[in-house]
């Protein structure tokens, strides 16, 4: 990322700073992991939040957005997230937000027959939820399978219309399966709900828009 540049986003990364050291003071790990996207360290963001669940293993929200932030690789973080996540379906089985984790840590570990029925899983417990749209488009296109991606993150957004987000990761599988057009009027209407929004979340997706 690493995007900002000139005087007034000078003033802003120093707004944004100040914010994450009180942030930090309050031991709110989730907004100091947004306010840490927003100043363009994805990777930060993620040791932040996984900082925060070491603490509190518990912390549904911590945990769906460190599940959002991790990188398509095997690694330590993705390892610790499967096991959070399988703890927290053996416990709490009618919760999507475990299953999706599952869906995320199968994929990047390689299994995506799995991640598919994990995914699934997440979708048949909260059908008008996103996240599990995301995760299941993500995991076709990581197959190979653009065509199947880009229908279920289309599905997505007609859930969630509103949502900069599901524009955004259409409007990348799009490109990728070589529909520029589409891809064009999935970022531009990214970049517009983005662009009226104010949280840190807006912030990091206007960023990634204007990098991508």
């Amino acid at each position: 990322m690493g995007i900002f540049s000139g005087a007034n986003h000078a003033i802003t990364a120093a707004t944004l700073l100040l914010a994450l050291s009180a942030a930090a003071a309050d031991g709110n790990e989730l907004a100091r992991a947004r306010e840490a996207a927003a100043l363009g360290s994805e990777d930060r963001a993620l040791d932040i939040a996984m900082q925060g669940l070491k603490r509190t293993p518990a912390d549904r929200e911590l945990f769906l957005y460190a599940v959002e932030l991790l990188p398509e690789k095997p690694s330590a973080r993705a390892a610790a997230l499967a096991a959070l996540a399988r703890a927290g379906a053996e416990k709490e089985k009618d919760d999507y937000a475990w299953y999706l984790g599952l869906c995320k840590t199968t994929r990047v570990a390689g299994r995506a027959a799995q991640a598919v029925a994990n995914c699934r899983k997440a979708m048949e417990l909260e059908p008008v939820a996103y996240p599990p749209y995301r995760e299941l488009g993500l995991t076709y296109a990581a197959s190979g399978d653009l065509a199947r991606a880009a229908e279920t993150l289309g599905q997505g957004v007609e859930i969630s219309s509103s949502s900069f987000q599901a524009h955004y990761q259409l409007a990348r599988t799009l490109e990728s399966a070589g529909n520029a057009a589409g891809a064009r009027r999935s970022y531009n209407t990214a970049r517009r709900l983005a662009g009226a929004a104010r949280d840190m979340d807006a912030k990091y997706y206007r960023a990634l828009i204007a990098a991508g």
